[in-house]
């Protein structure tokens, strides 16, 4: 069965994907668009690689991409268990993956006890429904597999993983731009992307991508729904690399209208459209 796997901006699942193919810990391969606001209606049903699909939508909506392994986050009606979470290596060694990402580097630790569990994931129902949910980023979910296999498989696969190098990514210095998000007051900052638009947009969008919703009133309510006072802001912004100060955010009613979900019907309708269309 797929893989739900999300994008949230203030608390709300935002982008829903299901993911068709994933072999273990970096690769996520056959995956479509199922659930997002009316700027994501080209990909509808469209499918690609999780990494491919991720960007593409995310570029269409927020103008940028970051990379899904600390973007993208799974829910859970239930905590899982930390025991799950925390396993090491052969030998109590951590088990990660590093890459850079706007000149920032990342690590994400996952546990190869994951291999030889079977969770089961919350999905589009639970999502539209705003219901309670426990969240995880799809980078420490790993590593993924079609079904449990046994730890000491589990083990050598994540061996062979570290041997081969292959948990230190770089990415690929093709299609890298000076992305500029646009003030208010028509200043622009420039912002290190591979989205490769050559636009210009609202820098709130820039947040958003990030998981904040910008509050008119001031301060932000943050990817798990917490609030962030507008004096932290701020060093926010200095972590996450993002434009700062933000002079124009919309109101509670224009950031509805664009980051709300199209309804399941209407997100069907339009993937068969582009189906028939040949997307």
């Amino acid at each position: 069965s797929p893989r739900p796997a999300t994008l949230r901006v203030g608390g709300k699942v935002v982008l829903g994907f299901h993911v068709y193919e994933y072999h273990g810990l970096e690769d996520f391969g056959r995956a479509e668009l199922i659930l997002g606001p009316p700027g994501s209606s080209a990909h509808f049903g469209v499918q690609r690689t999780l990494k491919d699909c991720v960007e593409a939508v995310c570029c269409s909506v927020f103008g940028d991409a970051v990379p899904l392994l600390i973007s993208l986050e799974v829910g859970f009606d239930a905590p899982l268990d930390e025991r799950l979470l925390d396993g090491k290596r052969e030998g109590g060694i951590e088990a990660f993956t590093r890459f850079g990402h706007r000149g920032k580097k990342f690590t994400v630790t996952f546990s190869p006890n994951l291999g030889a569990m079977e969770v089961e994931c919350a999905g589009e129902r639970a999502w539209r429904a705003l219901a309670p949910l426990h969240w995880y980023s799809i980078g420490r979910l790993r590593p993924w597999y079609s079904q449990p296999i046994e730890r000491a498989v589990s083990d050598r696969l994540v061996t062979a993983h570290f041997k081969e190098k292959a948990h230190v990514q770089s990415r690929a210095p093709h299609r890298m731009y000076d992305h500029k998000w646009r003030q208010a007051n028509g200043s622009t900052v420039a912002v290190g992307s591979n989205s490769g638009l050559g636009t210009s947009r609202p820098a709130w969008q820039a947040w958003a991508l990030m998981g904040y919703r910008l509050q008119p009133g001031g301060g932000a309510i943050d990817r798990r729904g917490e609030h962030t006072p507008e004096g932290c802001l701020g060093q926010v912004a200095a972590r996450e690399r993002l434009p700062w100060p933000v002079e124009w955010r919309p109101s509670a009613e224009e950031m509805g209208l664009f980051l709300s979900p199209v309804d399941a019907a209407t997100a069907s309708a339009i993937a068969r459209k582009n189906a028939a269309a040949g997307k």
